[in-house]
Formats: structure tokens, sequence, C-alpha cells
């Protein structure tokens, strides 16, 4: 098979997956949302005479605002954090870190494993800002919470006082709706 052949399936692929997401968000875009066969249930989750978030059981109704909001609200919980982080006045986000992130949480950057458990990410904060980055500020570009309801994209640009510029694409997993179990980014640098 020739280049363009390749070049042609692809594009072929990526028109039928674009029309499958489009599809799939039309119908979360819709008031409530049915899972069949769904058997999954989070701790805490509310019986089904009260759809929550996360609290999927076989047939029931799960409001689709609800899971957007909730991945929505960990996205910019964590673009409140990362800016936390930059301010050089502050050292301690225990109490943050503990309140957002399950405690089996990881970290990535670039295929670059940072943080492999809770505990760990304060001290890589730490050791970040002594590496000579010095403190930083974020601007949300977007956060996009997934139809699947369980990931949100967050697209943002990280201004760092010693390393530069980087645009960010960081993609946070949550299994219950309301701790982040993984954050894998992408830092492109834009700047130094």
């Amino acid at each position: 098979m020739c280049k363009i052949e390749h070049v042609f399936l692809a594009l072929s692929a990526s028109v039928q997956a674009d029309s499958d997401i489009r599809e799939s968000q039309r119908r979360a875009a819709s008031s409530e949302v049915v899972i069949p066969g769904a058997t999954r249930r989070s701790v805490g989750a509310k019986p089904q005479s009260q759809p929550y978030f996360m609290g999927f059981t076989t047939g029931e109704s799960v409001h689709a605002s609800n899971c957007h909001e909730a991945l929505r609200i960990l996205g910019q919980r964590y673009n409140a954090l990362q800016q936390q982080f930059g301010d050089l006045t502050q050292s301690d986000w225990s109490q943050e870190i503990e309140n957002l992130f399950s405690e089996n949480f990881s970290k990535t950057a670039n295929d670059q494993v940072l943080v492999a458990k809770r505990a760990d990410l304060q001290p890589q904060i730490l050791a970040l800002r002594g590496a000579g980055v010095g403190g930083w500020t974020i601007k949300v570009r977007d956060v996009i919470p997934s139809v699947d309801g369980y990931s949100c994209t967050l697209d943002y640009v990280l201004h760092t006082d010693n390393a530069g510029s980087f645009h960010v694409i960081a993609i946070l997993s949550s299994d219950d709706g309301m701790h982040i179990d993984a954050v894998r980014e992408v830092y492109y640098q834009m700047s130094k």
C-alpha cells in the first residue's frame, strides 16, 4: 500500500471517529443518559431513586450534566492548585492534596513518571521549585470533561519565572468523580 493510501485510510478513520464522537456528545447533552448493563458503583453512590454521578448500576439513569459538571469542577480545582503551587509564598498544600487526589494518585509528564503516589506530590513540587524553575502562573484555555465520565482534558499555558512558557495538555482521570486518580501531561515549550 502506498503512502497516499495510508493517509486516505487514516483520514477516513478520523472522519468516522469524529462522527462517532459528535454522536456521543449529542447523546450526552440530553438531560438524562441510561447506561445499559453498567455495573460500576462508587463508594457513597446514591440509591437508584436519586441518580448520582458514577453511581452506575444496571439500567440506572445518570444525569449527564452532573457527570460533566463533576469532571469540570475537578479540572478547575486542579488548575487552582497548580496556581497555588506556583506561588512562592506557599509551601504546604498537604490538606488540598489529600482532598483532591486519591491515595494511589500518579502523575506523568511527557511519558516520564513524576509521582507514583499522592504522598510524593508535594515533595515533587518543592523539588521542581528548588531546581531553579522558580514560581509560575497558569492561564487556563479550556477545561473539557469527557463523554465517558472518567476523564477531563485541560488546556493551559504555564508561565514560569526561570524556565520559560509551556503549552500544556493534561488529562485527568477519576474513578469516583471526587478525587483525581491520575494526571497525564504533555508540555510543549513555547519560549525560554
